[in-house]
């Protein structure tokens, strides 16, 4: 990316003609694309181009829509999500889990506007809860250490009714809100 901005940036010969095929080319390939039409706005702005930043700005729009929009027609964000699986007496991360929360973390970046919501399930004794509350903090140790994704945009929720060893990985409602860290509720049942 730093080369394709050096380019645009002391290349006279840029134009509304070849701006454009070189936006949606780094659109494609590129995870900051906010970045780059920020260059090629301000390239256009800065060499006295308003006429072309006119018919080029409805372009760039249409183009940068769908990689960098977050939220559905209803409000909701659109991400994957998915589960990890644990084994029901485990809060170990094995290679399928690391997996699910790597493909969360890649949908995350992509949205940097939504939250997730991290659900685990057992609630039939203070075992279960607890064991519950490790595997939903396992998945957002990971998440906040491994992949560096903000603490504050995960919802903890752990003891909810359903199947131990589960945990949910959802987008957030954009009205959603909840503590991103909970204490543990038993930690003398480890």
């Amino acid at each position: 990316m730093n080369y394709f901005i050096t380019f645009v940036l002391s290349n006279p010969q840029i134009s509304q003609k070849n701006i454009l095929p070189m936006i949606k080319n780094k659109l494609a390939c590129d995870p900051f694309p906010f970045v780059i039409l920020f260059v090629a706005l301000n390239l256009l702005v800065s060499q006295n181009k308003a006429s072309e930043l006119n018919s080029l700005n409805s372009n760039i729009i249409s183009v940068a829509e769908s990689p960098i929009s977050n939220f559905n027609d209803e409000g909701e964000c659109e991400m994957k999500g998915g589960v990890a699986r644990f084994s029901q007496k485990s809060y170990r991360l094995d290679e399928g889990i690391k997996k699910a929360l790597n493909n969360l973390a890649d949908d995350m970046r992509n949205n940097p506007a939504c939250k997730v919501v991290l659900t685990g399930h057992g609630n039939g004794n203070k075992i279960e809860q607890q064991l519950s509350w490790d595997q939903v903090n396992s998945c957002i140790e990971y998440m906040v250490k491994v992949q560096r994704i903000d603490r504050e945009r995960m919802i903890f929720i752990y003891a909810q009714n359903g199947e131990l060893g589960l945990v949910e990985l959802s987008a957030a409602s954009p009205d959603e809100t909840g503590p991103d860290s909970v204490p543990p509720p038993f930690p003398n049942l480890r």
